[in-house]
């Protein structure tokens, strides 16, 4: 039999273009079957050689040791997949290679939000876990977040990242579900600055911190608190 060494898959792809922000699926969207993650425990069992069976924890580079097979790749696929992928590489090593692949334990997952929000940080994504509920275990938006541009960064199967853009606004003031979305692990959600809150910076940033004192005097910033975005300069 050949008994060659299966090549490991790359784990991280050749850089890519990030996509352009696009709409999400909504929150009504069907439930995807769970993909596999670093840190998870899986068992696979042989209906006809136990002595094959095994319990394994994925990699942090998201492979497996199998023996006679050497590394697989797992991380990203769900149960059914790997068990047709483990199947279709026994073939080539044992007659009838039956086997059943199951999660004994699930690492912690863990989402980031960032930007306009009170405590920044990673939290730990629970089961069906929405952006919009991220954001409140983050302390909720600032009132310089604008929460009808929220970014979602999500990383796909072959490690590049697509971007969302969610107006979480529009579902609080109606009070109803149509934009909000399920997360994923690692997914990230960032709050981008309101113009106002911007104009607030450049002027903290630009004009208190960088001119000199001698030239403070002969500015004067107008800001439209209406939802206007024009600042006014004069001296």
């Amino acid at each position: 039999m050949n008994q060659s060494k299966i090549e490991a898959e790359s784990v991280l792809p050749e850089a890519k273009t990030v996509q352009p922000v696009s709409p999400a699926p909504p929150v009504q969207a069907e439930e995807k079957e769970y993909a596999l993650q670093p840190g998870d425990v899986i068992s696979v069992a042989f209906f006809y050689f136990p002595r094959l069976d095994t319990t394994v924890k994925i990699r942090p580079d998201g492979y497996i040791s199998m023996s006679p097979i050497d590394d697989v790749k797992v991380a990203g696929l769900n149960t059914r997949e790997l068990d047709e992928k483990l199947t279709r590489l026994y073939a080539e090593r044992i007659e009838n290679p039956e086997l059943t692949v199951t999660v004994k334990e699930f690492a912690t997952q863990k989402v980031y939000v960032g930007g306009e929000v009170k405590n920044a940080g990673f939290f730990d994504l629970e089961n069906n876990m929405t952006s919009l509920q991220a954001i409140f275990k983050a302390g909720g938006a600032l009132n310089t977040g604008n929460l009808e541009s929220v970014i979602i960064i999500r990383r796909e199967k072959d490690g590049s990242p697509r971007l969302f853009s969610v107006n979480l606004k529009q579902d609080i003031e109606s009070k109803k579900i149509t934009n909000d979305i399920y997360l994923n692990p690692l997914d990230v959600i960032y709050i981008p600055q309101t113009m106002i809150a911007r104009i607030d910076q450049f002027v903290e940033q630009y004009i208190d911190k960088l001119l000199p004192i001698s030239l403070h005097a002969g500015f004067n910033f107008i800001k439209n608190l209406n939802g206007g975005n024009n600042v006014v300069v004069s001296h």
